[in-house]
């Protein structure tokens, strides 16, 4: 399936978004295989996102970002942003298993666009120790080994639930530093700031009506509505070299 970046009309997002529940049945692991491969989109050629899910309300957001060589940069670095996902944003996991791929060539639209949402991610996750939290974070974000992150307030739900608090690490970031965009040396740490956004995920189950030979009327799942939603990020990172894209804002 292929959608449209609403950045950007001459641009077509080249992967798709897959949402994966560690609860998912067999069902819906054959039609992941066939019919989805995973992934979000990528802009302007620069990035590569992807919105995974898991179980214990773990949502997981990846990016890949095409670095700047001859800026000294590596040829791509990763992010991995790990947050509680809401229990309204997707459709169940049970109906989505039930989906059928229909015109695989349409260029997708989301109907609704949903308020973007501003995170501070205070908080660093131990990539070697994260599985715990999630079986989906030792590959997903094998390429951001060191640039995974969460924030408090999720956290402590997460701990509530019996995780292990060792996996996260508050970042205590003192008060003067400086937003990335505002530092002039580059190898000195910053608050990084980064948006993205997931252009075409199911978000609800459309409900229709019929009437039965008596009159009555009664109600059935007839299909999915789709959504857009955008995200920014603000987090530490070591270096501003680690952060050249918030130069451009």
């Amino acid at each position: 399936m292929r959608y449209k970046c609403q950045n950007d009309s001459s641009l077509r997002l080249q992967s798709r978004v897959c949402f994966m529940y560690e609860n998912w049945q067999k069902k819906l692991r054959r039609l992941l295989a066939a019919d989805a491969a995973p992934a979000a989109g990528t802009f302007g050629g620069k990035q590569e996102i992807k919105l995974y899910c898991s179980s214990l309300d773990v949502k997981i957001i990846r990016s890949l970002i095409l670095g700047e060589l001859e800026r000294g940069q590596r040829q791509f670095q990763g992010l991995c942003f790990i947050t509680r996902l809401p229990k309204n944003e997707m459709i169940p996991s049970e109906s989505m298993a039930k989906l059928r791929q229909k015109n695989p060539r349409t260029i997708r639209v989301a109907e609704e666009q949903r308020g973007p949402e501003h995170l501070y991610m205070d908080v660093a996750v131990n990539y070697s120790r994260a599985s715990h939290l999630s079986a989906h974070i030792h590959n997903v974000c094998a390429e951001a080994m060191d640039a995974v992150y969460t924030r408090q307030s999720d956290v402590k739900y997460w701990i509530e639930k019996g995780i292990e608090p060792s996996i996260f690490e508050v970042l205590a970031v003192a008060e003067d530093v400086p937003h990335c965009r505002l530092s002039r040396d580059r190898w000195k740490g910053c608050i990084c700031h980064y948006s993205l956004c997931i252009e075409w995920y199911p978000c609800f189950l459309k409900y229709c009506r019929t009437k039965d030979s008596a009159g009555k009327t009664s109600s059935y799942k007839c299909g999915i509505k789709s959504c857009q939603k955008c995200s920014h990020f603000d987090f530490y990172v070591p270096q501003k070299q680690l952060c050249l894209w918030d130069e451009d804002i």
